[in-house]
């Protein structure tokens, strides 16, 4: 393949997958086996667990924590795999044979089977570490995240740049919307920190004016999914809203995109976020009572002490394996974000009140319940057409 045709796939939407590797490429959703369909949209959600950073050539055995009967939906919050590109020719060998060890991957092919799964990605099923719109075979990647999860027409992800998609589920009084963002499809560059900078991590906030998160489509598609009717209201972000005390990626590498973002969210009463990416997990809450969980990672954990704080986060970092849960107790208004352990245990729970929206007399504030997290000793370094479509 010649650049200037890696560059031309690129910035085309749909990218044919076939028709460049028939053989490797178009099979990748077959691979999987059958897949668990997504609950009607009636029907009640009481439990959705998430997990991210996963390793696909190594066992996950936290995964049998995700159980048919008990997990209405699991959500993969990216790094679902880790297939970064290698050789820059557009081919992203090392992507597909990453979906293709995933496919066949026994603790995820258990779970895949039996519970149905909504993904988003990150940097590392993205294609690149840490990119952005100016990844130029981004188009190809989307064809390859396509064909493994089974995204087809009528599915709108399907004939749209991007792989971000909205969902409602349940009968009045008991919606809940899962939101899962696209933040690498249209992200602006973000700014390298200076050499002489203390904090630890590679970026520090961008002062662009065109600076951007989620790209025009995306943010108006947003803003229109918020006014849906919803009792419930779950935002999917690969990378920290909430955080803002390190280097990283995070929505406050690009300050004015995660003050739009803030300004929309606190406008709708009955929300929470669930991020990934860190290789660890913490709890966040900001003034307003908004909640975030990051639930990071199903096999590949930091390993290290983490000593990272900020202003909005009121649990200390857990660097062993770990998944996330939201179990909802509708007759009671009460949702909890859990944190467990690979053993099923739980390592924090924050209890965050569903609140009436038509009684305007309660403030936002949520309650918590939380069982402190403890950092190991170590170191201070650091479906296919049976799924039902989204919006």
């Amino acid at each position: 393949m010649n650049g200037l045709w890696a560059v031309w796939l690129a910035c085309v939407k749909p990218v044919d997958l076939g028709a460049l590797e028939p053989s490797s490429g178009a099979s990748l959703g077959a691979m999987r086996g059958p897949v668990a369909a997504l609950p009607a949209p009636g029907q009640r959600v009481d439990r959705v667990m998430f997990g991210s950073c996963a390793q696909q050539e190594e066992p996950m055995p936290i995964l049998r924590h995700v159980q048919p009967g008990e997990t209405d939906i699991f959500v993969m919050l990216g790094d679902n795999v880790y297939g970064d590109d290698k050789r820059g020719d557009g081919r992203l060998e090392g992507l597909r044979a990453a979906y293709a060890a995933l496919a066949v991957q026994p603790d995820f092919r258990a779970v895949s089977s039996a519970v149905p799964i909504l993904p988003t990605w990150d940097d590392h099923d993205f294609g690149k570490n840490d990119a952005g719109a100016e990844f130029e075979y981004r188009s190809y990647s989307e064809a390859l995240f396509e064909s493994f999860w089974g995204v087809e027409s009528p599915d709108p992800r399907a004939t749209r740049a991007g792989v971000y998609g909205g969902w409602v589920f349940g009968p009045e009084g008991e919606r809940l919307q899962l939101l899962l963002l696209d933040t690498r499809f249209f992200r602006s560059e973000l700014r390298s920190k200076r050499r002489w900078s203390l904090r630890k991590g590679r970026y520090r906030e961008s002062q662009s004016e065109s600076q951007d998160m989620l790209g025009d489509e995306q943010w108006a598609w947003l803003e229109a999914q918020l006014a849906r009717p919803a009792d419930l209201r779950v935002i999917v972000s690969s990378v920290q809203v909430l955080a803002t005390n390190h280097g990283w990626e995070r929505w406050g590498q690009l300050p004015a995109e995660r003050d739009r973002l803030l300004a929309l969210l606190h406008a709708h009463p009955n929300t929470v976020i669930v991020s990934g990416d860190r290789h660890w997990a913490s709890v966040y809450r900001d003034e307003t009572g908004l909640t975030e969980l990051t639930t990071s990672a199903i096999n590949r954990p930091a390993k290290h002490r983490i000593r990272e704080a900020g202003i909005h986060q009121i649990t200390l970092p857990f660097t062993e394996v770990n998944l996330g849960a939201l179990e909802i107790d509708w007759p009671n208004k009460t949702a909890h974000l859990i944190l467990l352990d690979e053993n099923g245990v739980s390592q924090a729970d924050i209890a965050v009140q569903i609140r009436d929206q038509s009684d305007e007399s309660m403030g936002s504030e949520g309650s918590q319940m939380m069982v402190p997290l403890h950092m190991p000793p170590g170191n201070d370094d650091d479906g296919p057409g049976s799924q039902r479509s989204p919006q």
